[in-house]
This record gives C-alpha cells, structure tokens and sequence, in this order.
C-alpha cells in the first residue's frame, strides 16, 4: 500500500484541522504530546469503537501514516488517517449491501 504522503504533505501546508477530527485527536492523546502513539491508537479503537486491533496492525498504521517519522502521528497526520478510513468505509459499505459486515 502506497503512503498518501502527497496529500498529507498537502495538508500541512494550507488547510485548518476539521473539528471533528481535533476532538477524536484530543481524545486520544492521553498524554498530552501533541501525537498519537500506535498504543494510543489501539486503545481508543477499544474505547470508542469497541474493536480490538493487533499491536502489529497499529504500528503498521502509524508507520504509514507518520510523514516525519517521530513515532507517532500528529494531527494533520491523524486528519488524513481520519479521512482515509472515512473514504474505504463508504467504499465497503456500497458494496455491504445488506449489513452483514461481509461482501456477499
């Protein structure tokens, strides 16, 4: 999977962060660092979600997503990772037509 540098790297520079995306980010830095760790990302999945993912599967997001690779994703970072999953789940949920959470 290509990193979606180009878009992050786009957004750094112009736009302001969506409210929504601040709030998530706010609460999912538990301590107050300015980014989310892979550990942080995990939990809120947990908390907010109620879906558990594999420390591996965290820390490969975050790879993905951290442009200056600090270990871990600040907010423009986290706002493209927001909309990313936004876009696939509009995209899995056209073809989920029955709710099933499966392509049938």
């Amino acid at each position: 999977m290509e990193s979606p540098s180009f878009i992050s790297q786009f957004n750094h520079q112009i736009s302001p962060v969506h409210p929504a995306v601040e709030k998530w980010f706010r609460a999912m830095d538990t301590k107050d660092e300015g980014k989310i760790s892979s550990k942080e990302l995990q939990q809120a999945f947990e908390i907010f979600q109620g879906k558990h993912f594999s420390d591996a599967a965290c820390k490969f997001v975050v790879r993905l997503f951290d442009l200056d690779k600090n270990g871990g994703l600040d907010i423009k970072e986290f706002e493209t990772l927001y909309f990313y999953v936004k876009q696939w789940l509009v995209a899995f949920n056209t073809y989920d037509r029955d709710d099933s959470g499966f392509f049938r």
